[in-house]
């Protein structure tokens, strides 16, 4: 080999995860998100060939990994990227600048559909601005309309809609927020056997959520219309009595058992210091996501963001957490959540 291909080998070699785990466990609609991806990158040509090879590195993990979902989520961190690098980062836009084009264009869309514009403004204006960051626009559009046109005094709104470009099917949960209701969803979804993706957590000024989660079936597909109906029953029952169902208890498969893997905690700054970012690396199992949710809520501790990264029988997954008065985690919680998570996901 040449010398120019040696190097770009054992650049790939060394990064052969950073574009799944961006992709998969960070907000890839922020433009910090890209600006940093940039950064490790460096250049066009080194972005074609790690993008073909996460690819193939997924694929070849299990097939059953590489699924629509997936593919649309490398294909748009590698469009936006590919668009900053061609201008040599100078068209990534600020925070503020894609809030008000977001709140622009899913405005238009939701006049046309004959939404009250004021009923739309004062929604939008208890929510945070990060709304317009960490939701599509097609995202905002059906979540702020399927809000707006629901029965008026209806306390708790739970729908699914299915995202067939990308392979999934979408919950949105709209109840009177409190602690724990990030537990009871994934409890319930859990229940059903369904496994979550990804999951937008937002709380209005009025103490109401705001919530969107990214799901598949076990089998990796889109949620079928009976398990939608359940699911969204379910729902209905728990939040109307606002607690949180203990999690059912599995022990590992038989299958998973030769593949288990000691469990990794790690915390850090996000958002300027102003949360938690909690990474979790373990076997994977089911009912996962709500047991570590269940044991996060014990603690008093709120989550705000979560991104679900399955690779093989291993899972690696993020999470924007805070304490209930929303802010970071001080060591004394890290080290008490840390060992608890540890002997959860340990003893079974």
């Amino acid at each position: 080999m040449s010398e120019e291909h040696a190097q770009r080998v054992a650049w790939l070699v060394e990064q052969h995860l950073v574009m799944s785990q961006t992709a998969q466990r960070r907000d890839i609609s922020d433009p910090e998100t890209i600006q940093g991806f940039c950064e490790v990158i460096g250049n066009q040509t080194q972005l074609d060939y790690l993008y073909l090879v996460t690819i193939a590195d997924i694929a070849a993990t299990s097939p059953k990994l590489w699924n629509n979902w997936k593919d649309s989520l490398l294909w748009e961190l590698y469009a936006a990227t590919s668009d900053a690098l061609a201008d040599g980062g100078t068209n990534i836009i600020d925070r503020q600048q894609r809030i008000e084009e977001t709140r622009l264009v899913v405005q238009g869309r939701l006049l046309d559909q004959g939404v009250s514009a004021e009923a739309m403004v004062s929604l939008w204006n208890g929510l945070p601005s990060n709304v317009f960051l960490r939701f599509s626009a097609d995202q905002l559009e059906w979540a702020t309309a399927t809000v707006l046109k629901a029965t008026p005094g209806e306390q708790f709104i739970v729908a699914v809609r299915e995202v067939a470009q990308q392979g999934v099917s979408e919950l949105l949960v709209h109840s009177k927020d409190y602690d724990g209701l990030f537990a009871a969803v994934t409890v319930v979804i859990d229940e059903i056997g369904l496994d979550v993706l990804s999951a937008r957590v937002l709380s209005s000024s009025t103490g109401m959520s705001f919530d969107l989660f990214q799901l598949m079936d076990r089998h990796g597909q889109m949620v079928n219309k009976i398990d939608s109906a359940r699911l969204q029953k379910r729902l209905l029952e728990v939040l109307a009595s606002l607690t949180v169902p203990v999690p059912a208890v599995r022990k590992l498969p038989r299958r998973l058992r030769p593949f288990r893997t000691s469990v990794r905690v790690r915390f850090s700054a996000a958002f300027g210091g102003e949360m938690t970012l909690m990474d979790i690396a373990c076997a994977d199992r089911p009912g996962l996501l709500s047991q570590i949710s269940y044991a996060m809520v014990s603690r008093g501790i709120r989550i705000h963001d979560a991104r679900i990264t399955t690779l093989g029988d291993r899972v690696e997954d993020a999470f924007i957490i805070s304490d209930k008065n929303k802010q970071p985690l001080n060591l004394q919680m890290r080290n008490e959540l840390r060992d608890a998570l540890i002997e959860t996901l340990s003893e079974n």
